[in-house]
């Protein structure tokens, strides 16, 4: 009997091995996937407070281990990252691309959802293997995950492939009151703040649910932990309170403001020309969808104002420093509405070599001036839609290189701006963001440190359709705003065009997949000079969290002698 019983209870001891772990691998997925839910609709944004529970229950309720917590977390970041982005599928079909099939299409946009989750979903993979090898305990498994998460949404910023889009400040990007203290920290604070109420939550769960005879809630840590946590979200809201109930008035008079219209063209992406005539006909129908939108804006300003006029990301794509008939018309739209002239475009300083570096462009048009001298290059390009990084390296992989340099429309890398290229008006100077750049802080705040009084997105999100995506990138716009002290103005081919003010707040806003327009007259006290102090020094709690980290470690290593 003994001899079959050991075999027995060795698959049985199998058994509920494989069903704890499926059981850890499936909490993680849902995990992942209640965080990206937080991003993609507009009223589930209080699901981040939640939504890391599940993962952290499974790191919690195991032995500390690298390989164990590093997996988890991986299934945890792919799941987030696939649902975050999941409306990538809306650039189906990609038929408008030579050679590109229904199926290859499909292949393309699924395989770059999963493609793009993997990459990013390192992170929270080497997360997990950092708080598997530290071994965190007590009030370190609170600490711990949240300065992690920090330093980790730093670091997504950094490099050329680079995605920090799913930072979890954006999903809250409507809760005014959380977010003023930005602009004194940077909103990687705010991710801190919801990861130790998860961590919190999660412990406290982990001691108080399986507790045969439970205690006061204060008899255990993780309650402990939860209370100064809420208090300290508690006395944010309570500051953010404070901050936009002495903001002032957002429809005051502004008589002697500026007047800014923005024009949304609504043109639709992915279109073929069958030839040359074909294709300047097209463009000349454009801009004058462009042009109407635009004098009709023009006619509502008041004569005393002084005006800027704002087209999307490649509103037209033409070269307007070449594409002579389209400047005059540029040229003749700043000087009937003796306004300044803001639009994307394309630039190549020498149009016949082959050498010349071509530009995703913006331009200032001057009223008055006989030429366009004013430019701006973007500076964060897409990897894979704009310019294809490590050409060389993934060239020399077969079959690889050649799908992935099929994702780039371009038949030549857009060549990267090396300046901020702050645009001078009368009423000071502009600094402009062009599409994917507005993800990246460090962008907007470098314009802010060089001048600029006033901050110009322009973007083309018509490839997404009214898909989830438009609000999510609003929201970053939100964050550049709050972070700079800086009004925003947000002009989009197909939405959302907006404008928000220096405390976040969205004044007025377009519908997505709409030919319209949006106009304001901006106070001239909301073109400031001051910078926030995230504006001068950065992501300094960043270096606070790692300085924190090394020195409890550090304590915790020469303590350990001491109690054994």
């Amino acid at each position: 009997m003994s001899d079959k019983a050991a075999p027995e209870s060795v698959l049985d001891a199998d058994v509920l091995k494989n069903k704890g772990r499926r059981r850890r691998v499936a909490m993680s997925a849902v995990s992942g996937l209640l965080a990206a839910l937080a991003f993609s609709t507009h009223s589930t944004g209080w699901l981040i407070w939640v939504a890391f529970v599940p993962w952290l229950y499974v790191l919690f309720s195991q032995p500390a281990r690298t390989g164990s917590y590093a997996f988890y977390s991986w299934i945890f970041g792919m799941s987030f990252y696939i649902g975050v982005i999941h409306w990538l599928y809306e650039l189906h079909p990609l038929t408008w691309l030579p050679g590109v099939t229904v199926p290859v299409s499909l292949a393309i946009v699924f395989g770059g959802i999963f493609g793009i989750s993997l990459v990013v979903s390192l992170w929270t993979l080497g997360l997990g293997a950092l708080l598997g090898w530290l071994k965190p305990t007590g009030w370190r498994r609170v600490v711990y995950p949240a300065l992690l998460w920090m330093v980790m949404e730093y670091g997504q910023a950094l490099g050329e492939i680079s995605l920090p889009w799913a930072r979890l400040a954006v999903s809250q990007y409507t809760n005014l009151w959380l977010l003023q203290i930005v602009p004194h920290t940077g909103q990687l604070v705010i991710s801190g703040l919801i990861l130790a109420f998860n961590a919190a939550l999660a412990l406290f769960i982990l001691e108080f649910a399986p507790d045969p005879k439970p205690k006061a809630y204060w008899h255990y840590s993780g309650f402990k932990a939860l209370v100064i946590v809420i208090g300290l979200v508690g006395a944010n809201l309570i500051y953010g309170v404070s901050q936009l109930s002495a903001a002032p008035d957002p429809e005051r008079d502004s008589e002697k403001g500026i007047f800014v219209g923005l024009a949304q063209g609504m043109i639709e992406q992915g279109q073929k020309w069958n030839s040359v005539d074909d294709y300047w006909s097209n463009m000349r129908k454009i801009e004058k969808i462009y042009l109407d939108l635009s004098h009709d804006l023009a006619k509502l300003k008041p004569d005393y104002q002084p005006g800027l006029l704002v087209w999307p990301e490649s509103a037209i794509p033409v070269f307007p420093r070449h594409a002579l008939e389209f400047q005059e018309h540029y040229k003749q739209l700043a000087r009937e509405t003796n306004s300044y002239f803001l639009t994307g475009g394309f630039d190549k300083l020498q149009p016949d070599d082959p050498l010349s570096p071509t530009y995703n462009a913006a331009a200032l048009v001057e009223p008055g001036k006989s030429s366009i001298d004013q430019w701006y290059y973007k500076r964060q390009l897409v990897p894979f839609g704009e310019y294809f990084p490590y050409r060389a390296q993934l060239n020399a992989i077969p079959l690889l290189g050649g799908i992935i340099a099929q994702l780039n429309p371009m038949n030549s890398d857009t060549a990267r701006g090396q300046t901020a290229g702050l645009f001078k008006t009368s009423f000071g100077e502009l600094g402009t963001l062009i599409c994917f750049e507005s993800v990246y802080p460090q962008v907007a705040r470098d314009s802010v440190r060089e001048g600029a009084k006033m901050l110009v997105i322009i973007t083309n999100d018509g490839w997404y359709r009214d898909a989830i995506a438009l609000y999510q990138h609003l929201g970053h716009a939100v964050l550049r705003a709050l972070e700079n002290d800086r009004y925003v103005v947000r002009a989009g081919n197909t939405g959302i065009t907006a404008f928000i003010d220096s405390y976040g707040r969205i004044l007025s806003q377009t519908k997505p997949m709409e030919r319209t327009s949006l106009y304001r007259s901006i106070p001239t006290d909301e073109l400031k000079s001051t910078q926030s102090l995230y504006t001068r020094l950065g992501d300094w709690p960043i270096w606070l969290a790692l300085l924190f980290m090394i020195v409890s470690e550090l304590l915790a290593i020469t303590m350990k002698p001491l109690e054994d």
